[in-house]
């Protein structure tokens, strides 16, 4: 998780980049490399990847010290947290045809060292993970701190609601016409957060809360959820599962809460979450029922918009490597878009505006979210991205997504 301190950004941290060159400055990318980006991007000549890196690159740094606890976790990667990029790229390019051999698996190989040296060089020396994997195959063709990414299990804040946006669309407690006015906190017994979204806004759809991530609008749908609905949605997507990329991997935690007396008594031990409220807490990822590593979530978030395949995190090379589908979950095509047009939205208008990503050749979408940890006082970041060929619609085909 990134322990690096953090303050507001400002325009002038957002930098641009070099064409045809690395992250690192001025060393050339290989020309195999740069041919095929040239050709994906219609000329722009830097990939999706190389993009969005060196936006998130120039995000960071900056940072001098906490001035005080908030929860704007759309400060992307600009506070303590721990960062998965996860990248879809154009479909239409052909990265590895298979038919061209020994050439073919030399290029794969070629373009993940790129991709490797591209997250390594935008997570430089702060202490987090990025992950690069291919949504349709489960193959992760990057990976900076390995162990962070798979043998530490957190809360995921925020970066849980799009599923307790499914399970509450799967219980129909909403829908795309329903709307919920923000009073601009939630209060519950022992538990109270404010969201950080702008006050006053007009009432949220199920997608506008996604985008602007807010924290009434999922505290009371967990409230209404109740003890087993969310539990039951996360274990489809193998929350509290290893995944089976390590054995040295932890399978996190997954349980319901306790309902009754024994679950409204609160602690006041050091370094012990408060576990009243434990359904309005679980519903906004900020309850120690419910730690995940960052490649399960990240698997978690690849089924939610591939069609529902959740596949086997792999690191292998193109040429010893078979796709492994652990499971097939059935997702509603209205509830995906519901969810994907809020993920669009935290992009271009929510909690991740300030990256501005939306400038990108791409079509992007993404998800934000911090918790505190269990221990200590700095917050856990997260921030999940998907990207995918530009359509001015912003239309996201499960069956075209490639990495």
């Amino acid at each position: 998780m990134s322990r690096f301190r953090r303050s507001r950004p400002h325009d002038g941290q957002f930098r641009g980049w070099t064409r045809h060159t690395n992250c690192r400055g001025g060393t050339p990318w290989p020309p195999v490399v740069r041919n095929r980006i040239v050709r994906q991007t219609g000329g722009h000549g830097v990939p999706p990847l190389q993009l969005v890196l060196t936006r998130m690159r120039f995000f960071g740094p900056g940072i001098r010290q906490v001035n005080r606890v908030t929860r704007e976790h759309g400060m992307l990667l600009s506070f303590a947290g721990a960062a998965i990029l996860f990248l879809i790229l154009p479909a239409h390019t052909n990265w590895g045809d298979s038919s061209k051999g020994n050439t073919s698996n030399r290029n794969e190989a070629e373009i993940d060292r790129v991709l490797q040296e591209a997250a390594a060089s935008a997570l430089a020396n702060r202490d987090g993970t990025i992950i690069v994997m291919d949504a349709q195959t489960g193959r992760v063709r990057a990976m900076v701190n390995p162990k962070l990414a798979y043998a530490q299990a957190l809360m995921p804040g925020s970066a849980l609601k799009p599923f307790t946006a499914l399970a509450a669309l799967r219980a129909e407690l909403i829908d795309e016409s329903s709307r919920t006015v923000c009073p601009g906190r939630f209060t519950g017994l022992n538990f109270s957060l404010p969201c950080v979204h702008a006050n006053h806004l007009p009432p949220f759809s199920p997608s506008q809360a996604i985008a602007q991530s807010c924290n009434y609008y999922f505290a009371a749908a967990g409230q209404r959820l109740g003890r087993d609905k969310l539990v039951t949605t996360l274990r489809e997507f193998d929350f509290g599962q290893a995944t089976g990329i390590s054995e040295e991997e932890l399978s996190g935690v997954l349980r319901p809460c306790e309902i009754g007396n024994n679950a409204r008594v609160r602690t006041y031990q050091p370094n012990v979450v408060d576990e009243s409220d434990c359904l309005e807490r679980s519903a906004v990822g900020e309850s120690n029922h419910i730690q995940v590593t960052p490649i399960q979530l990240l698997t978690a978030y690849a089924a939610l918009v591939n069609g529902g395949h959740l596949f086997k995190p792999q690191m292998a090379a193109a040429n010893h490597f078979s796709p492994v589908e652990r499971s097939n979950i059935s997702i509603a095509s209205q509830h995906r878009t519901i969810i994907v047009d809020g993920m669009r939205g935290a992009i271009s208008y929510g909690t991740a505006r300030a990256a501005k990503l939306d400038s990108l050749p791409l079509t992007i979408i993404g998800k934000t979210g911090t918790a505190m940890p269990a221990t200590g006082f700095r917050n856990n970041g997260w921030f999940v991205g998907l990207a995918a060929p530009f359509q001015s619609n912003g239309e996201l085909d499960p069956s075209g997504i490639d990495l």
